[in-house]
């Protein structure tokens, strides 16, 4: 199985192809092509496709694995890039070539365990795992090569994204103490809610009954009579049986 990883730029576009076979994974090649910037824009992205696609027909890969785009401050810079990797995109696709795409936290963490690792911690922990006597001088060569790895790692070991998340939210949602499972055990008082009003030196208290009939997703709401008493200090709350008020 052969990947082709591919850190996208629209000045320096660096690659990185790996074979994995069981668990064994060797580089095949890593190197950073260099674009004409005194080329107009869209004939630049008219190179890297060209450039691209004769990756394609020199290495024959089965996957296709590129770095996503990250939020920058310059909006221009980011619009350039995200040109780029489309014509990258579209060049895998409309060979049948499988494309994933990984943020450059998620490969730094994948290649050295940090997410915030510099380019050149990961660089030579690249050099470490396959044993490589020179690299080249742009770094953006050893980008493409990090996602290519950090792609077959997730090969070996998928962990289906968001898993946990949901895993996580239906223990909430179904926890021990949570309002669902107060309203399953008490279907009788689905329909009541008592509501204070806050923050006015507690004078009065306002009742609110929830009219059952009214539907689960908007029910009706009775308000009832407004109960004043300003000899007391603290307020007297109603019943809670929603039709009985009690006296001020």
């Amino acid at each position: 199985m052969i990947i082709l990883g591919v850190d996208p730029g629209t000045v320096v576009l660096g690659y990185g192809v790996v074979r994995l076979e069981g668990k064994k994974l060797e580089c095949l090649a890593l190197d950073a092509i260099k674009l004409n910037t005194k080329k107009d824009p869209f004939e630049r992205l008219r190179d890297i496709h060209e450039a691209v696609a004769e990756l394609f027909v020199q290495y024959q890969p089965d996957f296709l694995a590129m770095e996503a785009p990250f939020f920058g401050k310059n909006v221009q810079s980011m619009l350039k890039l995200g040109r780029a990797q489309g014509v990258i995109m579209s060049a895998g696709l409309a060979k049948g070539i499988p494309v994933d795409e990984y943020s450059p936290r998620k490969v730094k963490q994948s290649i050295t365990g940090n997410g915030a690792a510099s380019k050149e911690q990961v660089s030579a922990m690249l050099q470490s795992i396959y044993g490589l006597k020179d690299l080249p001088k742009l770094l953006d060569a050893t980008d493409g090569l990090a996602v290519a790895t950090c792609h077959a790692y997730a090969i070996q070991s998928p962990v289906p994204l968001g898993s946990t998340t949901k895993k996580k939210t239906a223990a909430k949602s179904k926890g021990k103490g949570s309002w669902a499972q107060f309203l399953a055990q008490n279907p009788d008082r689905r329909g009541e809610k008592l509501e204070g009003l806050k923050g006015l030196k507690g004078k009065f208290v306002y009742l609110e009954h929830l009219n059952p009939q009214g539907g689960s997703g908007s029910p009706s709401v009775k308000p009832s009579t407004l109960h004043l008493n300003p000899s007391r200090t603290k307020p007297e709350l109603p019943s809670l049986q929603p039709n009985l008020k009690r006296a001020p």
